[in-house]
């Protein structure tokens, strides 16, 4: 899906092909898992009671995109960390050991 809205929809410009299409295909395949979650996995959880409205159906599928949404911003997150720890490590082992000073004779 962020291959086919990147290149052929939302292909020009940095904001629309990094940022929108991304964005959406993050949200295509939450409401796709939460439907799947919702009909099949926990089918048992979710139909009981006087509350098993679409209103209910609604409001779990909110907060089940909220917390995608915060593991996924989480994730991100670390995955930036580690890249800049990355790069800093690098920079100083070659730094250090690959192109040091040489001693003054």
């Amino acid at each position: 899906m962020s291959w086919i809205l990147s290149d052929f929809v939302f292909s020009e410009g940095y904001w629309r092909e990094y940022v929108i299409s991304p964005v959406i295909s993050f949200q295509c395949a939450v409401a796709v898992n939460f439907a799947i979650s919702y009909f099949y996995v926990w089918k048992d959880r979710t139909r009981t009671g006087p509350d098993a409205g679409k209103r209910r159906f609604f409001r779990l599928f909110v907060l089940y995109d909220l917390s995608g949404s915060a593991v996924f911003l989480l994730r991100l997150g670390l995955m930036l960390l580690v890249e800049r720890f990355t790069g800093i490590l690098n920079f100083t082992i070659e730094n250090l050991l690959i192109f040091r000073k040489k001693k003054a004779a």
